[in-house]
């Protein structure tokens, strides 16, 4: 059978698409039963295994050593003809993949998951190809790094180590998740509460976290945020609470944040409302009030 272990009590979040199932009920479906049907089972009493594994592995020797004499073929080659034959003779002597361990992950769907696995092509622990699967898993969205282990005679263990989301990314009609690199792991419902800062505009992903890192010098005005706009690719304007709006200047948003907090002027600009601060200008700092749109007074 097929072992999933469980982070199955962590909230998912919540996505654009339908949920997936959750680990207990796919591994349920026995849909990636590696001896092909939907009852899985073990071969061989583990007592024989490693005989029977050296009895496998000598015939396998043998009959590679022989094509290779008769035909010239190289080794390599020779094991690759024979793999069908290896996994079958793997399976017999008990190194079939009989059970599958998960952990380590939350947010990632499961199918994606066992997808990456390829268990349906990887018949024994003999042929399981452990480095493209971990390709394969750190591919995925979510997940940073993946550890791969054969348990023999017949286990995998896959512990997986997922991303942080670090901000919310909105591109045009699109909510985005991303972590601190700026990759973008999953679509949200926009008007989703998920307690993070948002950003827009393009290349905002990718410049997200150096902004962040330095609005936490400042948590009075990190506490205002209500989104920070990428401008043209090269500089932030923030939009704050009680319609304020900060200017940054371009590759200048440290130099400029610390005049503005100078002498106590930022705390000062923050208590007043319907305020445009422009600190575009190298040493000097423009403020005026928001323009008055058509209809208020």
């Amino acid at each position: 059978m097929f072992e999933v272990a469980e982070d199955l009590g962590a909230q998912r979040w919540p996505q654009a698409a339908a949920a997936t199932p959750d680990a207990r009920t796919y591994a349920s479906l026995h849909a990636y039963d590696a001896n092909g049907s939907n009852t899985p089972r073990r071969i061989g009493r583990k007592r024989w295994f490693v005989l029977k594994f050296a009895v496998a592995a000598f015939v396998a020797l043998t009959g590679a050593a022989a094509f290779n004499i008769l035909t010239g073929t190289p080794l390599t080659q020779a094991f690759a003809w024979t793999k069908p034959g290896l996994d079958g003779w793997a399976r017999t002597a008990g190194f079939g993949i009989d059970t599958v361990v998960l952990s380590g992950y939350k947010f990632t769907a499961d199918g994606d998951i066992f997808d990456a696995l390829d268990l349906p092509n990887a018949r024994s622990l003999a042929s399981f190809d452990t480095d493209g699967v971990r390709r394969r898993l750190e591919r995925l969205p979510w997940i940073e790094t993946a550890d791969i282990t054969r348990v023999y005679p017949d286990r995998l263990d896959v512990k997986v180590s997922e991303r942080k989301a670090v901000a919310v990314w909105r591109r045009g009609s699109e909510t985005l998740l991303i972590d601190k690199s700026g990759r973008v792991l999953t679509a949200v419902n926009r008007n989703s509460e998920l307690g993070l800062p948002a950003v827009s505009g393009e290349g905002a992903a990718t410049a997200a976290n150096e902004l962040f890192s330095e609005l936490a010098r400042y948590p009075d005005l990190k506490s205002k945020l209500d989104y920070a706009e990428r401008i043209s690719e090269r500089r932030w304007t923030l939009h704050l609470a009680n319609a304020i709006t900060v200017h940054l200047p371009a590759g200048g948003e440290a130099a400029g944040l610390d005049a503005l907090a100078e002498g106590g002027r930022l705390a000062k600009l923050l208590e007043t409302a319907n305020t445009i601060i422009d600190l575009r200008a190298p040493g000097r700092t423009a403020v005026r009030p928001q323009p008055v749109r058509a209809g208020e007074s």
